[in-house]
């Protein structure tokens, strides 16, 4: 199942987004758990991101299982493609998210 955090917005998602939502959550219940959507189009990202135009998303990754975080990032890298970047960001702190983001063009 994919959960949203309370407070995520998302103004108009692309359809790229749409599309990758049952590969993530394959990708979560393969290891026995939700994906939780962390952010969309809300809070503060770095300028230009794409959130802002509605093609990242940003998920929890406190929950895997410690040592884990590489495997689901590669595991969601080898089922989206090359369209597609994931990045696990600010490994090992609080802030600590998978970013997905579509980089094709609209």
């Amino acid at each position: 199942m994919i959960l949203v955090k309370e407070g995520v917005r998302f103004r108009k998602l692309i359809p790229e987004i749409y599309l990758i939502l049952p590969v993530i959550d394959e990708v979560f219940l393969n290891h026995s758990l939700d994906a939780v959507i962390t952010s969309g189009n809300d809070s503060t990202h770095m300028t230009g991101s794409l959130h802002y135009v509605d093609r990242a998303l940003d998920l929890r990754s406190h929950h895997l299982p410690a040592g884990s975080e590489e495997v689901v990032v590669n595991e969601l890298r080898a089922a989206l493609g090359l369209e597609y970047t994931v990045i696990l960001e600010g490994r090992d702190t609080l802030n600590e998210h998978i970013h997905l983001h579509w980089k094709g063009a609209i």
